[in-house]
C-alpha cells in the first residue's frame, strides 16, 4: 500500500527524513518496498503484512505504529 510521507509525518511528528522514516518501518513492522519522488512529497510503498492490513491500511494507524 502507498502512504504519503507528509501526512505520516504530520500525524506522527515524526523528525527524520523519508528515507529514515522507510527505516523504521522496515526494522520494525512491515517491509518498504519503495520510496518515490512525487512533486514536494513522497510516496512510501509498504507490504503489509496479512494479518495486519486490517488494521494499518490507513494514514492515522500507521502512524501510530511509527509513534510507538
Amino acid at each position: 500500500m502507498k502512504f504519503s510521507y507528509l501526512w505520516l509525518k504530520e500525524l506522527s511528528n515524526f523528525k527524520g527524513s523519508a528515507e529514515k522514516m522507510a527505516e523504521v518501518l522496515t526494522m520494525h513492522l512491515a517491509e518498504v518496498d519503495e520510496v518515490k519522488k512525487t512533486g514536494k512529497d513522497y510516496m512510501i510503498d509498504v507490504s503489509l503484512p496479512a494479518n495486519r492490513v486490517g488494521d494499518l491500511a490507513g494514514h492515522r494507524t500507521l502512524a501510530g505504529e511509527i509513534c510507538a
